[in-house]
């Protein structure tokens, strides 16, 4: 049994060894490593050419006349053309991703032979331990045993032969796989091994030596290349005892493509890529059908992907990676999804993520002054507040609901407070890095709806021109109000939209935030925004500097909250408590800062919260009769 090349070279090298179809190998290093996998029946093709400068009589048939460098070409019409039709190398990555075996059919120079045999799947490891040996019937020595470790030691060869001999590559691989070559160093010289060139044996023991060393930490790159093996039966008329043999081993170059994080929020910056890799950098990405999801945007150059998305659900699409391999480049093809999930913390493009979708109130500061006293109707929401910072004080009966957490050790004076309220009230302590992220949170929010630009027809208006305002019409608007005058609030302001719609409601009277937000808001007497239509107090953000309140009047009408109640004060009473009866309600999230100049806050009374209070004030009192009822945002 004897192993050689094909009949399409002259005779005088068929008593070849391991042959070698190859692409030109430029190893290009991948951003990142990926796994190699081909779906069962996928077709592997190779763009080589068969040795375009040999002269018919001669006796050079090195690698280095190969146009694309080849270890070895079968007889194909056009650099660019698949292997042969019927030619389906078997790659295996795992025993779930390979190639069944098939036949192949390669003309010869002979156009009544053709060659035709068996693939060897390299995941069919009893097969690959019975690939043919050179000598005679017997093979000299034992068969090779060609497991899948052995075979990731070849695929480790084939990627770093960059600098070496090739026929000392071919012959280190034959020690793996196919039996040792004739002119193996390890073979005395007898007369199969006229015709071969001399080989080096320190070179090949040094690389046989580093694929030993190296192979098992090494994952195939993206633009790497992979070998299959299949072998061929000659086609001429032989003896039975001395069958020659093809054994060759194509290389395919490993072309990857991942596709992007699968999930981003609404409103909320996304940014990630689609990861490749193939021969030739640089590479090109697009989208080849489908589209991403509305607000973000491919680099066709980098694969990335950004943008803040505009729209919620799962959209599909097909990417591609395409390489710069002159006049036939490669690609692949892969199908993606992202879905766009709603982050109720981002309204109207603010992100007030772990802020507004947690806590009632927010105390930023409250260093000269954090006073939550009694005689109110009660509260219920979560509390986060820079307890480092915070000079809390207490008196008197409140009902709370909720978690108070701290950035310090203990909750102070405020203690009392879950102390008062068992079962309902609880207490946390020690997280100093998260209250200084979300104040830095909180900056930002500030800083970001200062840059808003202001909505046409709202760049300075009075509080109760905006009673009546209608913006229902399917769609959803976010709308920025610079709002100048009329901040003491005696009556309701009826705002109608749809559920989309937000207001960013800037308190300001020189609508000139750079110099701090001027003016005292007070609601009064009943006096407050009520939504209608489709809106909830979750629709408004609103930042003011100074705000202030007192009692008298009514409560809107449900489903306005009417008390400090649960599940966004629809729900049952919280223990202790009662409804509300007029006051100054304060509808939404308001971020306050204080006063511009000393950043104190008024003593609060009677002021009802329906939605959040957020603050960097160093100085607030909760007195008689203020409460507060959470209502959690929900998606626009």
């Amino acid at each position: 049994m004897k192993i050689g090349f094909l009949k399409s070279l002259p005779s005088a090298v068929l008593a070849g060894s391991l042959a070698f179809v190859s692409l030109l190998s430029v190893r290009v290093e991948a951003a990142e490593p990926c796994l190699v996998s081909f779906p069962p029946n996928t077709m592997l093709t190779a763009d080589i050419t068969v040795y375009p400068n040999y002269v018919p009589g001669s006796l050079d048939y090195y690698h280095g006349q190969t146009t694309p460098s080849a270890w070895f070409a079968v007889s194909v019409v056009s650099p660019g053309q698949a292997l042969p039709v019927g030619v389906y190398p078997a790659f295996c990555v795992d025993q779930s991703h390979f190639l069944p075996a098939a036949y192949i059919d390669v003309p010869s120079n002979d156009p009544t032979s053709i060659y035709t045999g068996n693939l060897l799947s390299t995941c069919d490891e009893a097969a690959l331990a019975y690939t043919p040996n050179h000598g005679g019937t017997p093979p000299v020595g034992p068969p090779p045993v060609v497991s899948m470790e052995t075979w990731h030691k070849i695929n480790y060869i084939l990627n770093h032969k960059s600098g070496h001999y090739w026929w000392n590559v071919q012959v280190a691989i034959n020690r793996f796989v196919g039996g040792l070559a004739p002119n193996d160093p390890l073979i005395p010289p007898s007369p199969d091994t006229e015709g071969y060139p001399t080989t080096d044996a320190a070179e090949i023991n040094a690389i046989v030596n580093e694929a030993n060393a190296n192979a098992a930490a090494w994952t195939v790159p993206c633009g790497g290349v992979v070998g299959t093996l299949f072998s061929v039966p000659d086609p001429a008329q032989q003896p039975p005892d001395a069958l020659l043999y093809q054994i060759i081993v194509v290389e395919v170059p490993v072309v990857c493509l991942s596709c992007p994080t699968e999930t981003g929020a609404k409103g909320t910056v996304y940014l990630s890529s689609l990861h490749g890799g193939a021969k030739t950098a640089p590479y090109t990405y697009s989208i080849v059908s489908g589209s991403l999801p509305p607000g973000l945007v491919l680099d066709p150059v980098t694969g990335s992907i950004s943008g803040i998305p505009t729209a919620t659900g799962t959209f599909s699409f097909s990417a591609k990676i395409t390489d710069s391999t002159p006049d036939f480049p490669q690609t692949k093809t892969i199908s993606c999804t992202i879905t766009i999930v709603c982050n109720p913390g981002v309204i109207g493009s603010v992100d007030l993520a772990g802020i507004v979708d947690t806590y009632l109130f927010f105390f930023a500061n409250g260093s000269q002054d954090a006073n939550w006293q009694g005689a109110s109707k009660g509260f219920v929401g979560n509390v986060l507040v820079d307890g480092i910072v915070a000079k809390e004080r207490t008196s008197g009966g409140v009902p709370f609901a909720g978690t108070i957490q701290t950035s310090d050790s203990t909750l102070g004076a405020w203690q009392s407070i879950v102390n008062q309220n068992p079962g309902q009230a609880f207490a946390s302590v020690g997280n100093a890095a998260y209250v200084s992220a979300m104040k830095t949170k909180l900056s930002a929010a500030f800083t970001k709806i200062n840059g808003l630009a202001v909505t046409p027809g709202y760049a300075s208006v009075s509080a109760t021109a905006l009673n009546g305002l209608n913006t229902q019409n399917g769609i959803s608007e976010t709308f920025v109000i610079n709002i100048t005058s009329g901040f003491s609030i005696s009556s309701k302001i009826n705002i109608t939209g749809d559920a989309g719609d937000v207001f960013i409601l800037r308190w300001d009277t020189d609508a000139n935030p750079a110099n701090g937000y001027q003016g005292i808001v007070k609601f009064q007497s009943g006096g407050g925004i009520v939504p209608l239509g489709r809106l909830k107090p979750s629709n408004f953000v609103h930042v003011a500097g100074d705000i202030d309140a007192s009692g008298g009047g009514s409560n809107p009408a449900a489903p306005y909250p009417q008390g400090p109640r649960y599940n966004d004060g629809t729900g049952a009473l919280i223990a202790g408590a009662s409804n509300y009866n007029g006051g100054g309600f304060f509808t939404g999230y308001w971020l306050t800062t204080g006063d511009p100049v000393s950043g104190d806050t008024h003593s609060l009374s009677n002021a009802i919260f329906v939605g959040g209070w957020y603050t960097t004030s160093d100085k607030f009192s909760l007195t008689s009769g203020t409460s507060g009822v959470y209502v959690a945002p929900h998606c626009q």
